[in-house]
Parts: C-alpha cells; structure tokens; sequence
C-alpha cells in the first residue's frame, strides 16, 4: 500500500466507524434507558394510587361502615375496596384504553376479576414465597407485550372474617355471592393481585422512528465532515509530495549528476523547507562529482603504466616456478615448503592436503606451532639440531597430528633451500601410520588373547592344539608346551578320533556353533565347560577357533535358583494371603489360589484381562482416585524397595473391602516387577471402630446422666414458679389476687390488661413450652445414661417394624408440607429369620427414630420420589438377626458418619433437634440388647443404618 492518499482515507474510514458505532449504541442505550424509566414511573404511580385507595378504603371507610350498620350487613360499593379500586379506575381506562389496571384472583366473587393464565402463574410464586410483596417484569397478555408491575394481597387476620370460614362472613355478603367464592382463606395466602400493566411496543416503536431521524443526519454530517477532510489534506499535503516524489524520480534517471536541476514548491511551510535542503544538497553534490572525475582520470594514467612494468615481470617469473610447480604438486608424499625464519609455510603439496586434512587456504601464512602439528616436540627439536648440524635430514621417524587428531607415523627427508634471497626447508614426508597400525593391533590382539579370562585354543584339521593361551594353561593345569603336544582327544572326554572328521565337516558347513561339554584336568578332575568353536582357514589350511569358559559356579547358581524357586513356589501356592505378580508397564502376571478366593477371580486368565483399576472402587474413602493413589503407591515401592499401606479393594461382583497391602519390587530375569501381598481386614476395622465408638459412648454416659440429675430439680422449680406468675398475673377472680391488688390501690383486671398489652402472658408460655422441652431432654439423657430393668421377650422382627411404620405413618408437619405417607415402603423380608428376644417398646424406638432422621434427610433435600427399603436377615454363623433401613436421601460425609451416635451431636439447626436420638438408640442396641449398630453411606447415594440383635440376648 503506497498510496498516502489511500492510508488516510482507510485511517479516517476506520476512526469514522468507530465514532459513528459509539454515538449510535449510546444515543440507543440512553433513549431505551429512558423510555423505560419512564414506563416504569408512570406503572410505579397508576399501583401506589391503586394501594391508596384500597388502604383507604380498608382503614377509613369500612371502619366507619361497621359503626353505622349491623354486623350481618356488607355493602361492597362502599366497604369492599376491590369493588372501589375498580369502579375508580373504570374512567381511568377509558381514557388510556391500552393500560390494563385491574384487580385479579384465582377464586373472586366477581368473575370479572377471575385471574388469567399470566396472573395465575404469578399467584404462584407469591404463594412459594411469602417474603415477596411484589414483583414487575414483561408479560404477555393477548398476544400483546406489557411491562406490569403486581403487589400481592395477602390474608391477614382483619379479612377473616368476610374471606375466611363462610359461616362467620355477613349474611348480605353471603345473599349476594354465595358462601364459595372468596371463602375459606388462611393467614398468609394470596387473596388476589392488584396489577397495573403498560403496553410498551408503541412507545418502542415511536423511539425506533425518531431514532432513525437522529441516525440518517448525524451520518449525513459525518460523511460531509469525512470529504472535506479528505479533500484539505490532498490539498495541503498529498499534492505536494508528490511533486517531491516526481522530482527525486526524475533524478533517478539522470545518468550526469552535474545536470540536477534545483526543486520549485511553494509554500512556507515544512514541506517547503525539505524541498528547500534538497536544492542545497544537490548543489554540493555537483561540485564533490566534478572534483571525483578529475582525480579518477589522473590516477587511471599512472596505473596503465604501471600495470605494462609488472606484466613484463610476471612472464619470466612465471616461466621459473613452472617446472618446481609440476614436481612439488604431484608428487606421491607430502611436500612442504616453510619459511626457515619464522617457520611459516608458503606452500604445500595436495597429498598433504589429503593426508593431513589441512587445505592450502587452512595452511598458507600459518606456522607449524600455530596449527600444532607437531604431536611430540621433541621430534620438533631433533630436526631442527639435525638441520642446523649438517644443514639436511634424512629418514627421520617423526609423528604429527591430523586436522581431526588422528596420528600420522611418517619418515621424514628434508633440505635448506634459498628463493629470492631467502632460507626455505623444503620437506618430503612418507606415509608409514598403515605399517604401525598394523603392527600394533597385531602385538595387541596377542595381548589380549594370552590374557584373556576364557580359554582359547587352534585345532589343526587332525585335532592337533596348535596355539593355546594363559587361561588354558592355568584352567587345565598343563604348561603350554604340555598342551601343544596333545589332541582335543585326551581334553574332552566326549570327543573320539572316529567322529572327529564328521564333526569337522558339520563345523565347516555351519561355520560357528555353541555348546556344552565337560574337560578333563591335569589331576583328572572334569569340569563343565561352554565352548564357542568357529570354523576357519588359515594359511590355506583348515582349523578351529575354540573359546572355552569353565560353567561351574553357573551351574551351583541354577541348582540354588531351581531349589529357591521351587521353596517360593510353595509359599505362594499355600499363603492365606493374596499374592499378586505385577508388571508396571504390562498388567497382572500371576497369582496364588487366595487370590482367587479372595478378589472372586475364576481363572489365572480372566486375572491377565484386569487391571488394578478393576480391583478397587473410583475412589478411596479420603475423597482420592483409586487411580492416581495406586499410581503413586507403586512409584513408592519402585522407589524404596517397599510399600505398606491401607486400600479399599473392590471384587469382582463390586463389593468393597479394606485390606492390608503390602507391594515389594523383585528382579526376575533381569526384569523389574512388583508382588503385591493382600490381606482382608474388613472385621478387623469394624471391631476397631465399635471399640472406638463404644469407649466414647461410656465416656459421656457418666457425664449426661450428672448433667441430667444436676438441671432437673432446677428446671422443676423454673417450671413450677412460670406457673404461679401465669395464675397469679392471669387470674381476675382469685381471691388472694383481688386482696393484693386492692391493698396497693389498683384493679386486677388493669394488671390482666396491662400483661396483655405488654405481651407478659406469651413470655410466661414461651418460658412454659422451653421448660417442657428441656424435660424431654434431661429424660433422654438419663435414657441414654443409664440401663432400665426390662422385661424381654421373644418377637418376630418383621411384625415390629410393621407396626413401628404405623406409627411413622401418623408424622406430619404442617409448616413444611411433610407427610410420612407419602414416602414409598419397599419391604424385603427374610421369611426364615427366627424370633429375637428384646424388649418391643425399645426397638420401635430406635427404628422410629431411624425413620424419621432419614424422612426429615429426605424432605430438606427435596427428594423427588423419597424411598425406605427395610430389609430382615439371618446370620447363622454368628447367630444373630440382622435389620437394614436403606434411603435415597442426600447421604452423609465420612466425618458426619463417625459422629452420627455421638450424644448432642446434630446437623439441625438450634432447637430442631437435640442430638440424642441416635445415642439412645446406639445404647438400646449395644448396651441393653447386647448387639451392633452401624451406619455406612456416601454423600449423594442415601445412607444405610445396620442392626445385628443376638437371638441367645445380651451376654452376662
């Protein structure tokens, strides 16, 4: 985009966007804001004026009419304050025929104030929540959009008697609208709605009108702002840059800078001052291009003739270095030619090159020292005293280093020579590493094999030894020299001169072969060999190459492993615990038969198709993922060695249970794996936990039952002295009373008026009701505190909660719309369980109280389809009868479940409950029956209480 012209109109485009968006969402913002401010005020005043005249009409009018007329009597167009309200706003709505102002109910006694679909709806949140008076919003009532605003008219006791029970209403009212409609309202309800509603689609549609009046001239200014913009700044600016921009062009294309013609702009500005500095500029340039062609021209006359000296020179120099060039470069060893002063080279052949891996560009100017060449100095200093002894050397052993650090074994001939005057060494190297390489891995591979820690030996084709070294000697006990005259024959007691050309054959057909054999000692002792033995020619005859390791100590370690293996193989097989072999990256291995028994596994195979994850539940009990826990219980083990912990495992038929774990990291074969040791300790934790919980209860026992003892006589006297203040303040017609009253000069009936006033008799009954309720829960705590003698006898447990559930069915809380009924009863009996003996009063208690916390769970929670399952068992082999009360409530967390019996322990709030229905029911169960009590759930998934009764009674 070059164009400067087309910047500024995009620049301006984009800012003119902006602005024009902003004014618009503004302008259309405050307008609506506006506009519904507006509609809201004037439905705000139509409501307060509609609520003055009903509060009128309910404090002034009506009072008034009572005084005049009798009882029996009720005038609505004067007592009735909807019948006013809607006679007043009739006018009203015929002069604003789109306002709806109305009163409206579900059940009316006027079927013109029978409330329709919108304000039914609204009826029904006021009802749902009786702290609202009013609500306001958008409403759509045939088909049309209104903004309403509705107040709720709620049942107070001043209306009961013309809204209420029909029988206490005015006999007019009821001549006149029956004894149906507007009746039988309680404290609180919704009588009807006084609604005022606005119709806001015409009023928006005379905004959207002037809106777009407002829009189409403040963009016809801005676009004419926007041109004239445009059309100044190509004036002022674009046009004469332009000029500038053709003029530099211009003298672009001048090829003589002496011909630059000075810029003409007007103005007196900017601009005007650079085309000014341009004029200046061009003028010295001129004068510095006219000096610079002078000076060129003089120099390129001297520089001719110098050049036709040198080329002279050149020629017959050239001639004399041709013929040294030729033999320097091809010659077959490395050639060097250095400065004898300052030993730096002035030229090297290519076979140095090659060699050395230096190029000419690396080494030309560059001394020996500077690219370190020389890989020992004191080859440096011999040739230099050999040089300054007889003025040449030859056949000098000397070592250098290459380019990549590799050593060169040359012989090295050198000479002083003289060019132009000045001392060179010319050299010739001859490349000899090859030759010494090859000697030394020669003298090196005899090293290593006559020190070699297995044993090697060469077979001639007749089964001669013909080379052995060290290991052999020492290994078989013989001297070399011993050995050298003996045939693999009288070694290896396995191999016979007969079999010995087929064995031969077979070698050479197979070239190489390992296997086991036995060789015989110098003192006759046979020792177990593995022998390596390779078929080859050499020299043009054939041979074997043997290398012989002695496998006794390999041989005691797999006796001892096979023993070892066969002593872990039975502990696996017969360990009660479970054993499980783990790869870390693979899977289950193995496993023991416990494992099986244990986890419910049928076959070695379906264990190889699970993994860890399949064997324990989602999550542990801390709230973890079984698994990212197990992923770090095993980088543990892998860690230390070992890894000790508690896990909740999970079997195939999804049962949980707590185990013991303990994972060991083994190396088998080289392979890192992991032995996971199992132990369940379910009955181990829930005796622990029994024995936790039964210590805490008989802590507290002793505590609640002083603490009882302590505020009954207390609370007896409070309870006994509110109820002589109430007789003795209340009663107008006791004797004593009227003594006493009299005696200080006052009435007992103002002394009833004033408590009255004053609210004393309320006080008194709330000091009454708090008292009763603290004795019910002193005798709770002696309940729990102490053993009753009771009177046990047998009984079918079934039959005890069918009856203890009659009584749960009589539950029913009017505050919160609770009823016992409608929850549903799933029973599963066990026909089989025999009777328990226990005492039936006692029983019924606990299970009721379990019922209710769990009905009450159900109902705060709001459960749609709330459920008990009861379900009765029989344990035979502990002999004891088992009871289970299942819900779907909300569940409890694992630090409320450890709480749940404790005494005073309660999630209600303040007053609702007192914390110790469950304790006494813990101590009915445990302590006077001798059984178990328990609860398990998990938040959101119900809860499960757990009762076990013993059929021979509790234990002495």
């Amino acid at each position: 985009m070059k164009s400067i012209t087309l910047k500024l109109l995009i620049i301006n485009s984009l800012v003119m966007a902006a602005f024009v968006i902003l004014l618009f969402y503004q302008t259309y913002s405050r307008t609506n804001e506006r506009i519904l401010q507006v509609v809201n005020q004037q439905a705000a005043l139509a409501l307060q004026f509609d609520l003055s005249i009903r509060q009128y009409v309910g404090n002034v009018i009506r009072p008034a009419m009572y005084e005049l007329i009798n009882k029996d009597e009720f005038f609505p167009e004067t007592m009735s304050a909807s019948y006013i309200a809607n006679s007043i706003f009739e006018d009203v709505r015929k002069n604003f025929p789109d306002y709806i102002i109305k009163f409206s109910s579900d059940n009316p006694r006027n079927p013109l104030n029978q409330a329709g679909p919108e304000e039914l709806g609204i009826i029904e949140k006021f009802n749902k929540d009786p702290g609202i008076k009013y609500w306001e919003g958008q409403v759509v009532i045939d088909n049309r959009k209104y903004l309403a605003k509705f107040s709720a008219r709620r049942m107070v006791a001043s209306c009961s008697r013309c809204h209420g029970d029909p029988k206490d209403a005015p006999a007019s009212l009821i001549e006149r609208y029956g004894d149906k409609a507007g009746f039988y309202r309680t404290i609180g309800d919704v009588v009807g709605l006084d609604m005022v509603a606005i119709p806001v689609a015409e009023i928006f549609k005379q905004k959207q009108s002037a809106f777009l009046k407002l829009s189409f001239f403040s963009g016809l200014g801005i676009v004419l702002f926007f041109v004239v913009n445009i059309l100044i700044t190509r004036y002022l600016i674009i046009d004469r840059l332009s000029i500038i921009s053709k003029h530099f062009a211009d003298i672009a294309l001048t090829k003589d800078y002496r011909q630059i013609q000075p810029m003409a702009l007007k103005g007196n500005d900017e601009i005007n001052d650079l085309a000014n500095n341009f004029n200046i500029m061009s003028e010295r340039l001129k004068e510095s291009y006219t000096f610079l062609n002078e000076q060129v021209d003089k120099s390129t006359a001297e520089l001719k003739m110098e050049i036709v000296e040198n080329m002279k020179s050149e020629k017959r120099l050239r001639q004399s270095e041709e013929k040294f060039r030729i033999i320097f470069k091809t010659s077959p060893n490395v050639m060097t030619l250095t400065s004898v002063e300052d030993g730096i080279f002035f030229d090297v052949n290519d076979r140095f090159s090659k060699l050395l891996g230096y190029s000419q560009k690396d080494v030309i100017g560059e001394s020996l020292l500077d690219l370190n060449i020389w890989n020992d100095s004191k080859d440096r200093n011999r040739l230099a005293s050999e040089l300054k002894k007889k003025g040449l050397v030859e056949n000098m052993e000397v070592v250098f280093r290459r380019k990549n650090g590799q050593i060169l074994n040359g012989l090295m001939s050198a000479r002083l020579v003289d060019i132009e005057n000045k001392k060179y060494l010319l050299a010739v190297i001859q490349d000899i590493t090859e030759n010494k390489e090859t000697d030394r891995a020669m003298r090196l591979m005899q090293y290593g094999v006559d020190r070699a820690s297995d044993y090697i030996f060469w077979l001639n084709s007749k089964a001669d030894l013909f080379y052995v070294n060290n290991a052999a000697c020492q290994a078989l006990g013989y001297s070399r020299k011993e050995l050298l005259s003996m045939t693999l024959t009288q070694i290896d007691p396995h191999v016979t001169m007969s079999a010995w050309p087929d064995r031969l054959a077979q070698l050479s057909r197979v070239k190489s072969n390992r296997f086991e054999s036995e060789h015989r000692t110098k003192d006759g002792r046979l020792i177990p060999v593995e022998i390596i033995s390779s078929y080859i020619i050499f020299e043009g005859k054939e041979g074997i190459l043997s290398f012989v390791r002695n496998i006794t100590e390999r041989r005691q370690t797999e006796v001892a492993l096979k023993e070892s293996e066969e002593k872990y193989r039975n502990l696996f097989e017969t360990s009660i615990d479970a054993i499980l072999l783990l790869d870390p990256e693979k899977g289950y291995l193995d496993c023991n038969p416990a494992a099986f028994e244990l986890f419910g596994i049928e076959s070695k195979k379906q264990l190889l198709e699970l993994t860890p994850a399949d064997l324990s539940p989602k999550y542990q009990p801390d709230g973890s993922r079984s698994s990212e826990k197990s992923g770090q219980s095993i980088k543990k083990a892998l860690k230390s060695g070992s890894n000790l912990f508690e896990w909740t495992h999970q079997r195939l038929n999804g049962e949980e249970f707590f185990a013991s774990v303990l994972i060991t990291r083994l190396k088998i074969k080289g392979q890192t794996l992991l032995q996971g040791t199992i132990r369940d300790i379910s009955d181990y934790k829930r005796t622990q936990e029994m024995m936790i919980q039964n210590e805490k209860m008989l802590s507290v026992g002793g505590l609640a039952a002083g603490m009882a003892h302590e505020i009954n006589n207390p609370l007896a006297g409070v309870m006994q002295t509110a109820d002589v203040m109430s007789r003795r303040l209340s009663d107008t017609k006791m004797p004593a009373n009227i003594r006493a009253a009299r005696k200080i000069g006052i009435y007992m009936d103002d002394i009833n008026a004033f408590m009255i006033q004053r609210d004393i008799f309320t006080m008194i009954k709330t000091i009454k009701e708090s008292g009763r309720r603290m004795a019910v829960i002193v005798s709770n705590m002696l309940s729990f505190a102490r053993q009753n003698d009771v009177r046990i006898s047998s009984h079918v447990i079934s039959e005890v909660f069918d009856k203890t559930l009659e009584l749960a069915a009589t539950d029913f809380d009017l505050k919160k719309h609770f009823d016992f009924k409608m929850i549903e009863i799933k029973k599963e009996y066990d026909p089989n369980v025999p009777q328990v003996p226990c005492e039936r009063a006692k029983i019924q208690q606990v299970l009721l109280n379990i019922l209710r916390n769990g009905a009450q769970a159900m109902q705060e929670a709001k459960v749609e389809n709330p459920l008990f399952i009861i379900r009765t068992k029989f344990n035979k082999p502990l002999k004891m009868v088992c009871v289970e009360i299942e819900d779907n409530g909300p569940g409890m967390d694992e630090k409320t479940m450890k709480r749940v019996f404790e005494p005073f322990f309660t999630t209600k709030p303040v007053g609702v409950g007192t914390g110790l229905g469950l304790s006494v029911s813990y101590f009915i169960i445990t302590e006077n029956h001798g059984g178990e009590m328990r609860v398990e759930s998990t938040p959101g998934s119900g809860a499960k209480f757990i009762i076990r009764l013993p059929l021979e009674g509790k234990r002495a």
